[in-house]
């Protein structure tokens, strides 16, 4: 049982675990030849820089011969790693080898890089490379003749189509023994969904990338004129976006995620607290480029006014009728204007 959670746990992970597992180093073998498969299909900008018209036409000089080598080493190098990651997963699910899946790496390595620099050796001899087709927009084998097409299908997409099968037949009975898991209980329901999902990704990456040029190259064979919409089609799959699919599929899983979530996380963290300023720091700033006018109109218009209370006004006692004195009644309206002549607004009443 142990060993089933360890193999369970090694296929939902898959294929990158640790940094020095089997399986990381299949996935960085095939991430090397997926980066100069796409670096060789580059040579066509360089090539059309130099002509203007575009394509490589009938040369088939050094760049040419360059560009058709290194594509045909480095496609059929990405296949065929993708089926050793798939024997090693057959390995440790079904035949349940753990660490016995390393002796096979010396093998991989001879088959996957020295069986294309072989076949890729071989075509160059025998003058086997040139432009793709007839519109030459990259050189690999030679397409340019019926018999240079069969070459194409018999070199490159038998071999690609075994491939499919193999993995395809591989990946199912992978499937199945980790079903077997899930009911027996080493592994939860969840994972086990999750697993079968990543196994189905493997194939449909397959097809998306190969079944387009396969029907290409097909239709070629009994017609020297291939519909347009085909044409771009080949062009926009292929080795060009084998890469980006591979590496979504075979390189995306939680460990290779977590670090780039977690600068994510801290990223906007950031952008947060920097756009979070205080009010007072804005006010504190534009009172720093106020100039001093507007600050004592500013500190002027912070002070409340005086509240105003009505004036008392009394004036001195006067002699009244009969020789008594009267005091003048006080003003309580002091906003009241006075006469012109500085009377008190009429004679107050006599005592009498």
């Amino acid at each position: 049982m142990r060993r089933q959670h360890r193999t369970a746990t090694f296929v939902h992970h898959s294929p990158t675990t640790t940094p020095r597992s089997p399986q990381t180093k299949l996935v960085v073998c095939l991430s090397i030849a997926n980066l100069l498969s796409s670096a060789a299909y580059s040579l066509s900008f360089v090539n059309t820089l130099r002509h203007i018209d575009g394509g490589f036409g009938d040369s088939i000089g050094p760049l040419c011969k360059s560009q058709a080598v290194f594509i045909i080493t480095f496609e059929t190098s990405s296949v065929l790693w993708t089926v050793a990651i798939a024997w090693t997963l057959y390995e440790q699910v079904v035949l349940k080898a753990g660490s016995r899946v390393e002796r096979w790496e010396p093998w991989y390595h001879a088959c996957c890089w020295g069986a294309p620099v072989v076949l890729a050796i071989v075509l160059l001899l025998t003058d086997e490379v040139g432009p793709a087709d007839s519109h030459a927009e990259w050189c690999w084998i030679a397409g340019l003749s019926p018999t240079s097409r069969w070459v194409q299908i018999g070199v490159f997409y038998i071999p690609l189509v075994v491939a499919f099968v193999v993995s395809a037949v591989v990946y199912v009975r992978v499937g199945r023994a980790f079903g077997e898991l899930s009911r027996t209980g080493a592994v939860d329901a969840g994972k086990e969904r999750m697993v079968q999902l990543r196994l189905r990704l493997y194939l449909l990456v397959f097809v998306v990338v190969w079944t387009v040029p396969l029907v290409h190259r097909t239709q070629e064979l009994f017609s020297s004129k291939s519909p347009e919409w085909l044409q771009l089609l080949h062009a926009a799959t292929g080795g060009r976006v084998m890469g980006l699919l591979n590496s979504l599929v075979y390189g995306c899983n939680d460990k290779t995620l977590r670090p780039y979530r977690s600068a994510a996380l801290q990223l906007r963290q950031r952008l947060t607290s920097a756009s979070a300023v205080p009010r007072v720091m804005v006010d504190d700033a534009m009172a720093s480029r106020a100039t001093p006018r507007e600050a004592l109109l500013g500190v002027a218009a912070n002070i409340d006014p005086p509240t105003a209370q009505p004036a008392l006004a009394f004036s001195e006692p006067q002699q009244g009728v009969g020789g008594e004195d009267v005091d003048r009644r006080a003003d309580v309206t002091a906003s009241r204007p006075r006469e012109a002549d500085g009377g008190g607004g009429g004679a107050p009443p006599h005592r009498g």
